[in-house]
């Protein structure tokens, strides 16, 4: 039984095909099929929206630190403007002096998904999958211990501002491990292995 990106395409569609595909041939058996991957060294949509998304991340971080450096007794913006600044320092609290090197680390990651680079995949995956971690483990003892005595010692998030950065954190970092771990076109533009 043949998978859904297995097709039987004869070699004259080929030239049909987005020139970041080809067809790569499957043995199966007596019958000759052909499936559709990326070609190797191009960069699929996905990983293209998550490096600018990177790059996004680490403009806003330099403008949140310039900002502050130049106004620094100015209060900026509303909630949602520190909210965003939380979840693009990937949960730093307010901008401070390592808001640069998060800039920096985030821009170099960027860098390294738009030249597809297996070590920007990982570093990427590894914090994220760690944040998306940390955070669902904080959620479980959290819940678990709520009304005790033990829930006085844990510090709660405040309704509003802190849950809505956090769930937004942990929903964003969650993406970003499943999409790099094992989305198919990431997993073949990063050379095959999950």
């Amino acid at each position: 039984m043949s998978t859904p990106e297995e097709e039987r395409v004869p070699t004259a569609d080929a030239a049909s095909l987005p020139e970041d595909w080809i067809l790569e041939p499957v043995e199966n058996g007596a019958e000759a099929k052909q499936r559709k991957i990326l070609r190797p060294g191009s960069r699929p949509g996905l990983v293209t929206l998550i490096a600018l998304f990177q790059f996004a991340k680490a403009g806003f971080l330099l403008i949140v630190v310039a900002l502050i450096w130049k106004f620094p007794d100015m209060r900026f913006g509303s909630l949602a403007f520190w909210e965003m600044a939380y979840v693009a320092s990937n949960g730093g609290g307010k901008p401070g002096l390592l808001t640069p090197l998060v800039a920096t680390y985030t821009a170099v990651i960027g860098w390294g998904l738009w030249n597809l680079k297996r070590w920007a995949r990982s570093l990427l995956m590894v914090s994220s999958g760690i944040t998306t971690f940390l955070w669902i483990r904080y959620f479980a003892v959290n819940s678990i211990f709520t009304g005790t005595e033990v829930a006085r010692h844990i510090r709660s998030l405040r309704p509003g501002f802190e849950q809505e950065s956090v769930h937004l954190l942990v929903a964003l970092d969650a993406m970003l491990f499943l999409c790099l771990a094992f989305h198919p076109d990431v997993i073949d533009a990063f050379g095959g292995k999950a």
